[in-house]
């Protein structure tokens, strides 16, 4: 069998993102099954670096200019159709898995699209209808296209295979869920003394509270400053941080904070090294996730393995992954911060919440997504045959 898969978001924007997170994991479990299917693993050759991932002797790189020169960005499905086709037709390529819902390809191969979420269809990053948001919900509506015509879909949630079935019409046998994992590296402890030089760096002098992720305006991180800036005011002893790429949703708040004392008691990070990353998990309080969707919530997976009481707004995902460990909120202001409040004042609760919310880690592998993608690449052959 010869499987080719999308590897660009290990390269691209996508790369610190949970896409990113997804194909790299994906692809480190599915090699660590040593199966003897053939690999083509597609990228884009400006961006590409090697070192980000070991591949066996059954993979291949395949570099791809698969960005047009002269079309723009959102329509690079246009000259990517042609380029993709002809190398999965010439090579003979089986299947095709779609990670990031690239553009349409040949019908000459099977394909398999990975389905995130529909959040895009919801939020408006721009907030207004310009030039450039039309030319996305162009190019989104025909990744969606892709998706719908795709043989088999992979959901990452329950919640994302409801949608999907009533959304696209997909007929029961051609969707499948398959949930994300956790890296357990998470669960490993850092040195006290490393620990003690992170918070030194990063001005952590109190207790604290901790987001891991994206800035986009659904993650809703302004409501979460605004209750923690209030609490703060009124004499809470603790310091909140923010840890993901300062996007502009990001900037535009901490402007607001400079020149005030919320300054150094609201911190936004930035990106972080792994090791600093788990000195975080592992010292924090709580992590806080203000989410107001999800197709998944991977950030409240991991922080469980790390041992942290989650507290998030109430959202179709977080519900299904979470089974019960994880403290809900169905609005991010007084609600919010009373329950904050005796999460950090109760020290039982938080270690029933820890407790809890390991075990309910240990059920996300993926080892267990990778077998489960392989079952649907050999489904898919055993019905074309």
């Amino acid at each position: 069998m010869k499987i080719a898969i999308d590897a660009r978001p290990l390269f691209d924007a996508n790369a610190q993102r949970g896409i990113g997170k997804y194909v790299y994991s994906l692809l480190r479990a599915i090699f660590a099954l040593r199966n003897n299917i053939e690999f083509f693993l597609i990228h884009d050759e400006r961006m590409f670096d090697g070192k980000v991932i070991d591949i066996p002797k059954n993979a291949s790189w395949v570099p791809m200019s698969l960005r047009s020169r002269i079309l723009g960005k959102q329509e690079n499905w246009v000259h990517e159709y042609f380029i993709l086709s002809k190398f999965l037709k010439k090579n003979k390529v089986n299947i095709y898995h779609a990670t990031a819902l690239s553009g349409p390809i040949s019908s000459s191969v099977l394909r398999v699209s990975t389905c995130f979420d529909f959040i895009p269809l919801r939020f408006n990053e721009d907030n207004c209808m310009s030039i450039k948001q039309l030319r996305n919900d162009l190019n989104y509506k025909v990744k969606l296209f892709t998706l719908k015509i795709s043989d088999h879909v992979i959901a990452i949630s329950d919640v994302v295979k409801m949608e999907a079935q009533e959304r696209l019409r997909l007929a029961p046998e051609k969707i499948t869920s398959i949930k994300l994992g956790v890296d357990f590296s998470y669960s490993k402890l850092s040195k006290t003394e490393f620990i003690e030089s992170v918070h030194r760096e990063l001005g952590i002098t109190k207790p604290f509270g901790l987001y891991v992720g994206g800035f986009d305006r659904r993650k809703n991180l302004g409501a979460l400053v605004s209750s923690v800036s209030k609490m703060i005011m009124e004499g809470f002893d603790f310091q909140l941080l923010l840890v993901g790429e300062k996007t502009p949703p990001a900037i535009e708040i901490e402007k607001k904070l400079l020149g005030t004392e919320l300054f150094k008691r609201i911190i936004f990070t930035g990106y972080q090294t792994e090791a600093k990353l788990l000195a975080l998990y592992h010292s924090a309080k709580c992590f806080c996730f203000p989410s107001l969707e999800e197709g998944f919530g991977l950030p409240v997976i991991e922080a469980q393995s790390s041992g942290l009481p989650v507290i998030a707004f109430r959202s179709k995902a977080i519900e299904e992954i979470s089974n019960g460990t994880v403290i809900m909120v169905d609005d991010m202001g007084d609600e919010f911060q009373k329950k904050l409040s005796v999460l950090l004042a109760d020290e039982d609760q938080r270690v029933k919440l820890s407790r809890l919310g390991c075990e309910n880690a240990k059920r996300f592998k993926w080892e267990d997504t990778a077998m489960n993608t392989l079952h649907v690449y050999e489904q898919l052959m055993a019905i074309q045959k």
